[in-house]
């Protein structure tokens, strides 16, 4: 059984290590004994979305956030329906704004009722967050200056947040979730840095391919000692 990823806009949209998602998430469904394809797509190429089980869009500038805007408006009906079929979605860094009604005056893909703002304070820190459907507790890091409004489906609650920033920072409700479609402002390898978040996805991709799919437990020592540690500093 094949499971068919897309790194899209991968060459713009890859600060801080995001490709690691792809990579780390390949294996894991390898380890659980599916077939993996993994395409990479940019600006301006053909991009047929019923081939795909899983996007992932990573983070990166203002300014190529504002290029794969429009360059997506072309396939908004697209999205629309890979996102009703349930398929999994995920956006990090501030990528996921484009999804919203606007960001500050501009349009954006208007595909559900937030909005973004640009903030006077830039927020760069380590975070800690949970989330209604997670056991364990989340870490990442946050780099931006904007703020998500009007928003009816958040992903995670900050519990903490460290540094300077916890003077600056104003919203607790953090990234953006319905059905299978997941952003956040957390940067980087995220999948990397919470097992439990990853093997969340495996499950769902591994069900959604086979109905009686039954998740293998399997030892990633590096991977769960690498969380607990971070969980352990943090809490601090």
């Amino acid at each position: 059984m094949r499971i068919n990823i897309l790194h899209l806009y991968y060459d713009l949209m890859n600060l801080y290590g995001g490709y690691a998602n792809v990579l780390l998430l390949s294996k894991h469904l390898r380890d659980q004994g599916f077939e993996v394809n993994v395409d990479k797509k940019t600006l301006g190429e053909v991009i047929n979305f019923n081939n795909y089980d899983f996007i992932f869009i990573g983070e990166g500038t203002e300014r190529n956030r504002d290029l794969i805007l429009r360059d997506l408006v072309r396939y908004k009906d697209d999205l629309v329906k890979f996102i009703d079929e349930n398929k999994l979605l995920l956006m990090t860094g501030i990528t996921y704004e484009i999804l919203g009604k606007a960001i500050d005056n501009d349009e954006a893909l208007g595909l559900f009722d937030f909005r973004t703002i640009s903030t006077k304070n830039r927020i760069t820190s380590d975070v800690i967050l949970t989330c209604d459907f997670l056991s364990k507790k989340t870490v990442g890091f946050i780099n931006t200056s904007s703020k998500v409004t009007d928003n009816k489906h958040p992903l995670f609650k900050i519990v903490k947040i460290s540094g300077e920033s916890e003077e600056k920072i104003d919203f607790v409700n953090e990234g953006f979730h319905y059905k299978n479609v997941f952003g956040t402002f957390i940067t980087g390898p995220i999948l990397v840095r919470n097992p439990h978040i990853l093997k969340y996805f495996v499950d769902v991709l591994g069900k959604q391919k086979m109905s009686d799919f039954k998740y293998k437990e399997i030892s990633y020592k590096d991977e769960e000692d690498s969380y607990n540690l971070a969980i352990s500093e943090l809490e601090k």
